[in-house]
């Protein structure tokens, strides 16, 4: 595994750590805190469909009005009203909203919840992380959700250029605004000012790319003579879609401040591999260990312990930990899907090539679609069955 940079070591902690956080000292358990953290980024899913929908609408605006001065400047009809485009906008907010749910993780490991309630800490993070995303939102847009979403009846701050009587603030506005700025003041001294957030989504879905062609009985070369127990149902295809929700939902629990995203990407693939494959945990991890090195990790398959390397240990915790997470209610619980291991010595086969085929090009497109094979009626029970492509989050409207 590549060493950690000095900085980013500072926000991995040893799980033990959430037993002696500041929550603790102030006598908060920590099932309490756990859900105070989820909550938080609850509100701020929340926030970000709302600024979602305001900037759709305002982008919508303001093209349709510059199209329309310009149709009557040529002396032209008006052209046709462009529709907002909420989807766009909501794509643009997933990245922001994960990075925001691990920002609200570290900055529970370092200060309380007896001081900080999750209502006013997901504006503050949702403005810091919009801005780490490079995709800004306007803070009038998180302040007009928040008193959508808290204060019912506020008068929403919408100025007008043309229209002076719209310039004032209500002061609920006002006092919102003073909240979310001076918090945001606190929320970067917690952070120490580093901003710099690393997923496990973009590792999942680099170290998967042409997956289809690994599959022994799965290649484009193949026959159907393959052993049937070989072939998956873990298509490329499925992976992105499960994968996005699994880590999205995981983002709920405190993993991305346990592990490291390399370690969280081979352990969500792993589970993924149980719940489609309805394959015992132990089986799916000797599968995804087959991969290991592209993850960038030290973990391998053997083929009397099902894997193997100094690296394996932190992904078995990691998927004990989200198991666990899914069990307390933290994780959505039918995530957690997969056959309970078999009685006996078990056996491990390899299922991928050997060697495996390089990857593509990172512009390559392996045209994988989703199958029809029954992954996808699997995961229908799931609360957030939103795929990488743009669909609207989980949020509490």
């Amino acid at each position: 595994m590549l060493p950690l940079r000095q900085a980013h070591e500072q926000w991995l902690f040893d799980p033990a750590a959430l037993d002696h956080t500041p929550s603790r000292a102030d006598g908060i358990d920590l099932e309490h805190e756990l859900r105070g953290r989820r909550e938080a980024i609850m509100i701020v899913r929340s926030l970000a469909m709302r600024t979602a929908q305001a900037q759709a609408g305002n982008t919508a605006s303001t093209a349709n009005t510059a199209a329309a001065a310009k149709a009557e400047a040529a002396k032209r009809p008006p052209p046709p009203q462009v529709e907002p485009d909420l989807e766009a906008e909501v794509t643009k907010a997933k990245g922001t909203v994960t990075v925001a749910a691990v920002l609200v993780h570290r900055f529970f490991m370092r200060r309380s919840l007896k001081d900080f309630e999750p209502k006013m800490i997901a504006p503050t993070i949702l403005f810091l992380a919009s801005k780490i995303e490079e995709g800004a939102i306007k803070l009038r847009y998180i302040i007009n959700s928040c008193l959508a979403k808290f204060e019912p009846g506020a008068k929403f701050y919408e100025p007008v250029e043309d229209m002076p009587e719209t310039h004032a603030a209500g002061p609920e506005y006002r006092r919102w605004e003073r909240e979310v700025l001076a918090m945001e003041e606190v929320v970067l001294e917690a952070l120490c000012f580093d901003m710099v957030v690393e997923q496990p989504w973009p590792v999942l879905r680099r170290s998967i790319r042409g997956l289809d062609k690994f599959w022994i009985g799965q290649s484009e070369s193949s026959t159907d003579g393959a052993p049937a127990g070989l072939r998956s149902e873990a298509t490329e295809a499925a992976v992105d879609e499960i994968g996005w929700v699994m880590l999205n939902e995981g983002s709920l629990s405190p993993l991305a401040v346990l592990y490291r995203p390399e370690t969280l990407a081979l352990a969500t693939f792993a589970l993924i591999i149980a719940m489609v494959d309805e394959v015992p945990l132990s089986v799916a991890t000797a599968t995804a260990a087959e991969l290991g090195t592209r993850f960038g990790l030290d973990v391998a398959f053997d083929a009397d312990a099902g894997a193997t390397g100094e690296d394996l240990a932190g992904v078995k915790d990691a998927i004990r930990h989200y198991v666990q997470y899914c069990n307390e209610g933290i994780i959505d619980r039918n995530l957690v899907q997969y056959p309970e291991p078999s009685e006996g010595t078990q056996t491990f086969q390899r299922r991928f090539q050997d060697p495996l085929p390089e990857p593509p090009a990172a512009n390559a497109s392996n045209g994988s679609t989703a199958t029809t094979n029954g992954w996808r009626a699997k995961v229908n029970g799931l609360a957030h069955s939103a795929a990488p492509a743009p669909t609207p989050m989980n949020v509490d409207r």
